[in-house]
């Protein structure tokens, strides 16, 4: 590898072919450009590390090179260090070069050997500062990461300690006795309490995927047997609101190589959105498929407002909520969990319009093959 890749701008060849030389055999990548107008092309083209650039040039002077370096914007291009190699060598001269942004000033005729070590030590620091500035972009992805994290947690705590209430709620009535429909009751919560359990975990994985890149490692989940665990859970909150639950497996959906604490969180979510925006008394229905195109298609329909379509696209952002939620409670995550983990496991999720109202989430997922 390189040392770096420096832009000579220089108009006399001589100068030009000696520098060239030098640079060469202490290992950089050498450009040359013998105007400001093909320099100003390479630096954003080539992007070098490093430009040394005269002064008195064809079309652009350096001044203006110079200048229009530093307007830019953009990394690497706006700050790519600049030394000035020039014969005008009055105080004033190196005053305008440094006002400009130029890093160093090194007048004619100058030691080789000085513009080399100034050059090292340039690059040297221009390495340096890339490597601090990916330090931070990485610790500001990580405390990112962190932050959604807390909120998915939060927010699936919320979604069990619904379901615990509704089952404990059953039990407190004096009619259930300690027969069949008792057991049912405690099996449920039994079950809300491992996923609490395994909420942990699968919110480590995530969080390995996105230090890591890589995909929630999968299993061989039983999609149907999953959502029927779900609606069984979501069963009392539902009793509550009148809102009959059904599930639709017209099509055979064989297991999966999905991860299926992700797929839990996923229907769990939607359910929740379900329960919580549409009328009371309307039902929800889930629908499992595999149609053309070999993707397994997980959908949940409800009757509720349904999303202006230029709120489509917004609603699966962190902390955003359709504008016909009404006053139902809610901090605009679940969605947004949705999509995440969708995507973390190779899937996709889009929402579309009931006929006559309410909505369709669907998230889809590759099939193995």
């Amino acid at each position: 590898m390189g040392q770096g890749t420096v832009l000579v701008v220089e108009d006399q060849p001589e100068l030009a072919a000696v520098l060239e030389y030098q640079l060469q055999s202490q290992g950089y990548d050498v450009l040359l450009a013998e105007d400001g107008l093909s320099a100003c092309r390479l630096v954003g083209s080539a992007r070098p590390d490093l430009i040394l650039l005269d002064i008195l040039l064809p079309d652009l002077d350096g001044w203006e090179v110079c200048r229009l370096i530093r307007s830019r914007r953009e990394e690497p291009i706006g700050s790519v260090p600049i030394i000035m190699l020039t014969a005008l060598g009055s105080m004033d001269d190196r005053l305008r070069g440094l006002e400009l942004g130029a890093d160093a000033f090194i007048p004619k005729p100058y030691s080789v050997r000085e513009v080399l070590l100034t050059a090292r030590r340039l690059i040297e620091r221009r390495h340096q500062e890339r490597q601090l500035h990916g330090a931070i972009d990485r610790l500001r992805a990580q405390s990112d990461r962190d932050g959604m994290l807390q909120d998915i947690l939060a927010h699936e705590l919320r979604n069990q300690l619904l379901i615990l209430r509704g089952y404990s709620g059953l039990l407190s009535r004096p009619e259930l006795g300690n027969g069949e429909a008792s057991r049912n009751c405690i099996a449920a919560i039994e079950r809300s309490s491992q996923t609490l359990g395994n909420l942990a975990e699968s919110l480590l994985l995530l969080s390995r995927c996105a230090d890591e890149g890589l995909q929630l490692p999968g299993d061989n989940v039983e999609v149907v047997a999953l959502a029927r665990e779900l609606l069984e859970l979501y069963q009392p909150q539902a009793e509550r609101c009148r809102m009959p639950l059904f599930l639709d497996t017209a099509a055979p959906v064989l297991p999966t190589g999905l991860n299926s604490l992700g797929l839990r969180l996923i229907l769990s979510n939607l359910l929740e959105n379900a329960l919580k925006y549409a009328p009371e008394g309307s039902p929800v229905m889930v629908r499992l498929a595999v149609p053309a195109g070999a993707r397994l298609e997980l959908a949940v329909e409800d009757s509720g407002p349904g999303i202006a379509a230029e709120e489509r696209e917004k609603i699966f952002r962190r902390f955003v909520r359709g504008s016909g939620v009404g006053t139902a409670p809610g901090n605009g995550l679940g969605l947004y969990i949705v999509r995440t983990l969708a995507e973390v496991m190779g899937g996709e999720v889009r929402v579309e319009d009931r006929d006559p109202v309410g909505s369709r989430f669907v998230v889809s997922f590759p099939t193995p093959q």
